[in-house]
């Protein structure tokens, strides 16, 4: 189905026909979203910390986690502490630009 939006009459036309469906979709993708996260967040995973060599260890992260931040296989991730010495943050890694 198309339509021409080129008159004052067909635009609430396609408003209705293309517009109103989108952002519709936009919100319940929102909030589907909203309630996804929330019920992951909420969850806690128990994990080992494994050794691999003398100076590294591997904590296994859940798969849901993993989808929910849109992680990839080999990406490169920043690991810090927190504001509190007894957590750890992990975030994208970000190249510093040269000055």
């Amino acid at each position: 189905m198309t339509a021409v939006c080129n008159s004052l009459e067909s635009f609430f036309i396609c408003s209705i026909i293309y517009i109103i469906p989108f952002y519709y979709f936009l919100l319940v993708y929102t909030i589907v979203r909203t309630i996804v996260y929330t019920i992951i967040m909420d969850k806690k995973f128990v994990r080992k910390l494994q050794r691999t060599g003398d100076y590294s260890y591997i904590i296994n992260i859940p798969k849901e986690m993993i989808d929910e931040f849109r992680w990839q296989e080999r990406q490169k991730l920043e690991i810090s502490f927190g504001d509190n010495a007894k957590e750890i943050v992990i975030k994208d890694w970000s190249r510093k630009s040269k000055k």
